[in-house]
């Protein structure tokens, strides 16, 4: 009887190491796929601008102040800091945020815009003084002082508020319209 279970014993032993065994060479192939995997592997990191003082959020219905804020900042400032030189490159830069409802519109106002920038070689700069958003509207109301030149003469300055409103659709936050207000002190 001891015989027996002694063999029983090495025989469950002998299939503990069996498995054990296979359980090993199998965990050593992953770990070597997974070595290759990560040396192979391309690293993305996102890089989030110091400047960006609140949080930055979209959701699948809305989109936070501080988002609009950012977006209503790099619109303005690509639409009126224009010379000669860029007057191109902010008009393909502005179409790409454009909504398709109020592409065309803008776009023909831009072609206007351009060809008088590059006759007359006038150049704006707009300093921004205030934003103030409204996420449920998707608004923004920009205020500031626009600087018209004429070379490097300046020849126009005036304290004046723009308003943007927005379109938030399948996660991408597109401009509807865009205009000066007519006064400064004006809310909407």
């Amino acid at each position: 009887m001891n015989k027996k279970v002694h063999t029983r014993v090495l025989s469950l032993i002998t299939l503990q190491r069996n498995i054990l065994f296979f359980v090993s060479v199998f965990m050593f192939i992953i770990i070597f796929l997974l070595t290759i995997k990560v040396f192979k592997q391309e690293t993305t990191v996102v890089l989030v601008p110091n400047f960006f003082s609140t949080e930055l959020k979209l959701s699948n219905k809305k989109v936070s102040d501080g988002y609009l804020e950012a977006m209503s900042r790099d619109v303005i400032l690509t639409i009126l800091n224009i010379t000669p030189d860029n007057i191109s490159y902010a008009q393909d830069s502005i179409l790409t945020l454009i909504h398709s409802s109020s592409y065309g519109k803008i776009k023909e106002q831009f072609e206007v815009l351009k060809q008088d920038i590059k006759k007359r070689k006038v150049s704006t700069v707009f300093y921004p003084t205030q934003i103030i958003t409204n996420s449920s509207n998707l608004t923004a109301e920009i205020e500031g002082e626009l600087r018209t030149l004429l070379g490097k003469k300046e020849v126009n300055r005036k304290k004046t508020s723009y308003h943007i409103g927005y379109n938030y659709s399948a996660g991408k936050l597109t401009v509807v319209n865009f205009y000066e207000n007519k006064n400064l002190g004006e809310k909407k």
